[in-house]
């Protein structure tokens, strides 16, 4: 049986669908590495490590707006009938516009009290494009999401296009001197601002708002609240064990250091396409299977083999192209860190892997064991990561990656073997 049929047959998208959502996933990680790599041509190494703290917030509100919104809504959605559908879309659109004017306001908030602190650091950003930025950033993404879990995936193919093609053309016109703009951390948040304000209108003008259901409404707050706290929480403390030591080697080393580090993770960022079209298209494709606990187990495991597998296959390619591909594209100045994306893309074998054994737990609405597994290798990452950047620099950012991972990993695919259906 096909990897497609195995899992999608009751969806209606089979083959269809894995290979929209694999295609959308090249678009945003090709988008978003030749993009990023742009902007930091045009603010240099320096700006970029500015940049890198604010965007860093901004991956964390897509987190959060994603732990409490998409897990919930495709699970409750998987229970409604057709005729509501547009309702519940309303519900969870008006749901992701406040959280993503709550986060901007807070991490702006935040942004200006660490520059009233220290006025002269360079690693703070711009307030008002940092909040912009998180805003429009972590929209686009739950409209993105929401094409994928409830909808075609066709339009998210057009949004993500859109947004990318038009942060690349916007950063070429700048470095081609067309648009004279300073070198700084704001003129990156107002390219990506410009591309991800063209995905939302796009999002919005293609899948619309739906239909109002103050009924609805109540139901799934009710529904949601506490498995999304689990969830959120759960994100938080993924979102620590995975970028604690890039702040950590932001202060101890500069913003230069961490442009070069974040830059090098950025490229290894590529052999994670099919983990990110994993984590959009599964998830929908194994709530469908909820009523039949032994096939969903073992369609989970077979995933959670066929992710290993794809990922160890890409790493190879890392092996023998990833230092090229950091100078070609970054630059001279960012050159000395190019030996960091092999240990990058290592890191991506694991975190495949465990995609499979995260989405089955999340359609069983079990967010506690992936809380407990977060919350040991957040705690045991963290620990590590003053040790090994302090002693190691730059090499110790992959490596405390590998701890938390690893821990992470370990524990869930743990849970997993004991919830086996029969046993």
């Amino acid at each position: 049986m096909s990897l497609s049929s195995s899992l999608g047959e009751r969806s209606g998208q089979g083959r269809t669908g894995l290979f929209l959502v694999l295609g959308d996933q090249a678009v945003t990680s090709l988008g978003n590495f030749v993009g990023i790599a742009i902007v930091a041509r045009i603010i240099g190494i320096e700006a970029f490590g500015a940049f890198v703290v604010v965007w860093l917030l901004a991956n964390l509100a897509q987190m959060l707006v994603n732990a409490i919104l998409i897990a919930p809504m495709i699970n409750d959605r998987a229970r409604l009938g057709r005729w509501r559908h547009a309702a519940h879309d309303r519900v969870l659109l008006e749901q992701a516009i406040a959280l993503s004017v709550l986060f901007a306001v807070l991490f702006g908030l935040v942004a200006s009290g660490l520059r009233l602190l220290s006025p002269s650091s360079a690693l703070w950003g711009s307030d008002l494009w940092a909040m912009a930025c998180i805003f429009s950033v972590s929209l686009a993404e739950y409209l993105r999401r929401r094409a994928f879990g409830v909808r075609r995936v066709s339009l998210a193919l057009i949004q993500d296009g859109l947004r990318y093609a038009v942060l690349c053309a916007t950063g070429l016109l700048v470095l081609a001197g067309t648009f004279e703009l300073p070198q700084r951390t704001e003129t990156a948040f107002q390219l990506v601002t410009l591309a991800s304000t063209v995905s939302i209108a796009t999002g919005l003008i293609l899948s619309g708002w739906g239909r109002p259901d103050a009924a609805l409404r109540a139901v799934l707050f009710r529904r949601q609240t506490r498995f999304a706290a689990t969830m959120a929480a759960e994100r938080l403390l993924g979102f620590l064990a995975g970028n604690t030591q890039f702040f950590i080697i932001g202060v101890v080393l500069g913003p230069a250091a961490l442009g070069g580090t974040r830059a090098a993770y950025n490229v290894a960022r590529l052999s994670s396409v099919t983990i990110q079209a994993a984590e959009n298209w599964l998830p929908p494709r194994l709530a469908q299977q909820r009523s039949d606990r032994s096939r969903l187990w073992h369609s989970a495991w077979h995933m959670a083999g066929v992710f290993a597998a794809v990922q160890a296959v890409i790493f190879a390619g890392f092996l023998v192209l990833g230092s090229w591909l950091m100078s070609q594209f970054y630059g001279a100045e960012f050159g000395p860190y190019g030996y960091l994306v092999v240990y990058f893309a290592a890191y991506q074998v694991l975190v495949g892997t465990a995609v499979a054994f995260r989405s089955y737990f999340q359609v069983l609405g079990r967010g506690t064991i992936m809380l407990q597994a977060r919350g040991w290798s957040t705690a045991l990452g963290i620990g590590a990561a003053p040790g090994l950047v302090l002693g190691l620099g730059a090499l110790g950012v992959p490596l405390t990656l590998y701890v938390s991972a690893g821990v992470f990993f370990a524990i869930l695919g743990y849970g997993f073997l004991r919830h086996r259906p029969g046993d």
